[in-house]
């Protein structure tokens, strides 16, 4: 009976004391055609993180190690949309970065065909796409704190903090 009674003390204390909530942790991984590691992409939120590229030479040494902190992360056949649904921005299994009207290609970022890319909407502002051996594509904006928003009009912009758009796909009016 007293160990009866302790353990439901002790249980009743343990229920009422505040207990700090232990966050899950997801780390995704990326590897080329031979097997190596090529980018480790950690979850710390809904949609942010860092993402590590790593790049190799010929010989299978690693030549970088880069890490950047992002907002915003789109492995291959993840996508985000517009707020009405009508406009999706697709990173294809094929590498490729594109935004769609339903079926039709509106854009395409240039040169970011590759099995293994990803893109990063990244804390210093810069919109990027990576291959296994770096930066394919960039928005080549420098706005620390800015946004990312597919518009309903179909257009992708890049807002800074002053809401003043800094980047734009060009793509509005759909």
């Amino acid at each position: 009976m007293e160990s009866k009674l302790k353990f439901a003390i002790g249980a009743l204390i343990a229920a009422a004391l505040p207990v700090a909530a232990k966050s899950s942790e997801t780390i995704r991984y990326h590897y080329d055609a031979k097997g190596r590691l090529t980018k480790a992409y950690r979850e710390t939120g809904p949609a942010a993180g860092t993402l590590a590229v790593t790049a190799h030479d010929k010989a299978d040494n690693r030549t970088r190690y880069t890490v950047k902190n992002v907002v915003l992360q789109l492995a291959p056949g993840q996508f985000i949309q517009s707020g009405d649904g009508r406009f999706k921005l697709v990173m294809q299994g094929d590498g490729n970065l594109v935004l769609y009207q339903g079926t039709q290609a509106l854009w395409v970022a240039p040169g970011t065909w590759g099995t293994t890319n990803t893109a990063a909407f990244q804390t210093d502002g810069n919109f990027v796409v990576y291959g296994p051996s770096g930066p394919l594509w960039a928005s080549g904006t420098y706005a620390p704190g800015a946004e990312i928003a597919l518009q309903n009009d179909g257009n992708l912009v890049i807002y800074a903090m002053n809401g003043s758009a800094v980047w734009a796909s060009g793509t509005a009016g759909h």
